[in-house]
């Protein structure tokens, strides 16, 4: 696995940006089958010409797409990303058991405690798993069907939107605040995906509320640990 940047218990890599895809390249710039046999790998994306979501979870590929209106999920590394983000990560450490979620908005704060106590320098950039009951969850899944040269005003329209609630979750994350237009959303510091537990569901997290309980896990460096 090629790594850009080395943290505490981490190595982590990215192919592509997303500010090539809003310009309009939709080319496949990272090809899944190359990480096939990469060990504890967590990657997110968009799936190539912007028809589906690519999420792996502890090496299991949860590809999403959308068939007569509904969310399909395969599980399968035979498909290609438009940019990819990623991270292997040997072992997590529950850094935080938090009480509700009220906001995507709330978890920036919380991030930045844990992080900072892990050893993450402010501006590395890293990534974290999320366990819990959503008690809303609103996800979109990229199905670009149109055939028009692409635009960020295009870009939203391509966002096929569903939402889910009382149902349990785990998420991928990748937090930055050097890397807005590579792999997180220009206006933001997270890229997140969520899965739906028994992978029936999978997609990019526009908002969420989580009752309490949810954990946050970062990347564990050394000591006591406990893994997903």
């Amino acid at each position: 696995m090629r790594a850009d940047f080395h943290g505490p218990g981490y190595a982590m890599g990215w192919i592509g940006a997303q500010r090539q895809v809003l310009a309009g390249d939709l080319s496949a710039r990272a090809d899944l089958r190359e990480f096939a046999a990469t060990a504890h790998l967590h990657a997110l994306g968009p799936r190539e010409a912007l028809q589906g979501e690519i999420t792996v979870v502890d090496g299991v590929p949860f590809i999403s797409t959308v068939a007569a209106g509904a969310v399909a999920v395969e599980r399968s590394f035979a498909h290609r990303a438009c940019f990819l983000v990623y991270a292997q990560v040997p072992r997590w450490r529950w850094a935080v058991r938090g009480g509700p979620l009220p906001g995507l908005a709330d978890l920036e704060p919380i991030l930045g405690g844990a992080s900072a106590r892990s050893g993450i320098g402010p501006d590395d950039p890293y990534p974290f798993f999320i366990t819990g009951r959503a008690a809303l969850a609103a996800i979109h899944v990229l199905d670009k069907r149109d055939g028009l040269p692409h635009s960020p005003e295009r870009h939203e329209e391509a966002k096929v939107h569903f939402t889910l609630s009382d149902e349990e979750v785990e998420l991928v994350g990748f937090h930055s605040t050097c890397h807005q237009g590579v792999f997180v959303p220009r206006a933001s510091t997270m890229h997140i995906h969520l899965t739906a537990r028994g992978g029936h569901l999978a997609g990019h997290v526009d908002a969420l509320q989580l009752t309490d309980g949810w954990r946050l896990a970062l990347p564990a460096a050394g000591g006591p640990e406990e893994s997903t």
